[in-house]
Order: structure tokens, then sequence, then C-alpha cells
């Protein structure tokens, strides 16, 4: 099954172009500014 989040065919969502090309950017950008990620808790369901 193909990915849905952001609808497929006629409905698809009008900002996913958008949406694809800021999380591109951010993703580019982030190791040049970020020197390193950490969690900041315990996993999810631990």
């Amino acid at each position: 099954m193909d990915h849905v989040g952001f609808g497929h065919g006629v409905h698809g969502c009008a900002g996913q172009g958008l949406a694809r090309v800021e999380a591109q950017a951010v993703f580019s950008a982030l190791p040049y500014r970020v020197d390193r990620i950490e969690l900041a808790g315990p996993r999810a369901g631990t």
C-alpha cells in the first residue's frame, strides 16, 4: 500500500509540494547548524 499521509490522486493535499520542499531544506541544513541531537527522555512505551 502506498503512503497516503498527503492524500493521493484528486484527494492530494494542495500544500504537499511545499511541505516536501520545506522538509528537504530542513534536513539539508541540519548538519551545518546542529552539533548533535540527543533524546530528551525515555523512548515511548518503555
